[in-house]
Parts: structure tokens; sequence; C-alpha cells
């Protein structure tokens, strides 16, 4: 498990794409059918206006390490709110 935080203080734009992306359902058959094993990926494009980028990974064997370092970088909220 490797999940990340990326902070930026300028409009950062993500650009996303998958294998499946804008196919329907008919076209999707044709192409396993046609080309045999279909290997689906995802594709992701970062783009930032200006400023510097800090990336933090953050590893661990389970979900609950990955929070305790995370509130560790970032800290954790002291009270609860009632609104």
């Amino acid at each position: 498990m490797w999940p990340g935080l990326m902070l930026n203080s300028a409009e950062t734009w993500i650009d996303t794409s998958s294998s499946a992306s804008g196919k329907g359902f008919f076209r999707n058959v044709i192409d396993k059918v046609m080309s045999g094993e279909n290997v689906p990926h995802f594709d992701a494009h970062f783009m930032s206006e200006t400023g510097l980028i800090d990336i933090f990974f953050f590893g661990g064997s389970s979900p609950r390490d990955v929070q305790r370092q995370l509130s560790k970088t970032t800290g954790v909220c002291r009270e609860i709110y009632n609104w």
C-alpha cells in the first residue's frame, strides 16, 4: 500500500484516462475478441501552474500504519466540531 499526498499552492489539473474510457460495451467486447488478451491500464497527467510541489509517499502494511504516518505529517484535529 503506497498512497501519497501532493501539496501545491497553485492550481493543479489532473487529466486521467483508462483503456476503457470513452468506449461503449460493444467496442470493449470487439477489442477484447480481436486483440486477444486486453490488459487494462490507467494514465494520469498532473499539471500545476506554478510553484513548488511537495510530494509525500506513505508506505505501510495496513491502512492504520499509513494513517498514523499521515497524521504525524499533517497533524490531527484537536476537537471534533459540533456544527
